[in-house]
């Protein structure tokens, strides 16, 4: 990765520009991903494991080149669709995962239910989840760019309650010297959550008028 940004909300939505961001060429589906889950569900060997683990990495990302991965909340998935518009028209191209797997935690939570065991339903949906994070863990490695988008919604302070924001930011800072944190808490609605302690050592603040200095035109 060649460098890491961070640029308020606020910034992204000065930009005009349509939001019919489409990430890949083609879209998965539910019933891709019922399959996918339900082929981890019926193999309990470690050789159909790493099998099975290959085709659902496949499902999400074979084919998927990009050069700038956008990081941002669920609630601003249509601000980071905008960016990816403006950077598209810089001959850059975006990742956004929300695009490639916005389905899963559903699928996840149907499927559940039709497993006799909750141990082994929990069981799967970890394995499910952790193939999907050494995955995502590839593609922002491949990027060139990283791009985090910070709002009300992602970050406060320097902490978030997005476990995937927390891994993704992690990931992206790539001389950070201390071990993450993540301390317990409560919400308001008493559900239990994590808040998660990040930090932007290595992420340059970006603005508008930079980020239009910085993928000029032709910029590739």
């Amino acid at each position: 990765m060649k460098e890491a940004f961070i640029i308020k909300v606020s910034e992204v939505e000065k930009i005009a520009a349509p939001i019919h961001f489409i990430n890949r060429e083609y879209s998965v589906t539910d019933k891709q991903l019922i399959e996918a889950y339900n082929l981890l569900n019926e193999k309990d060997n470690i050789v159909s494991d790493l099998e099975s683990s290959k085709y659902v990495e496949d499902l999400m990302f074979k084919g998927v080149e990009r050069n700038v991965f956008i990081s941002h909340s669920h609630s601003n998935v249509a601000e980071a669709k905008k960016l990816a518009e403006f950077l598209k028209s810089r001959d850059q191209s975006s990742f956004i995962d929300s695009e490639i797997w916005h389905h899963v935690d559903n699928v996840i939570m149907n499927e559940a239910v039709k497993i006799k065991t909750t141990s082994h339903a929990v069981a799967v949906a970890k394995k499910y989840n952790m193939i999907l994070t050494v995955a995502l863990a590839k593609m922002i490695q491949k990027c060139d760019y990283f791009i985090f988008i910070s709002s009300p919604n992602s970050v406060v302070g320097n902490q978030t309650y997005s476990p995937w924001l927390f891994f993704e930011l992690a990931q992206a800072t790539v001389l950070r010297r201390n071990s993450p944190t993540a301390e317990f808490n409560k919400s308001a609605d008493l559900h239990e959550s994590f808040k998660y302690d990040v930090e932007f050592k290595e992420f340059k603040e970006i603005d508008y008028a930079k980020l239009n200095k910085r993928f000029p035109l032709n910029s590739r």
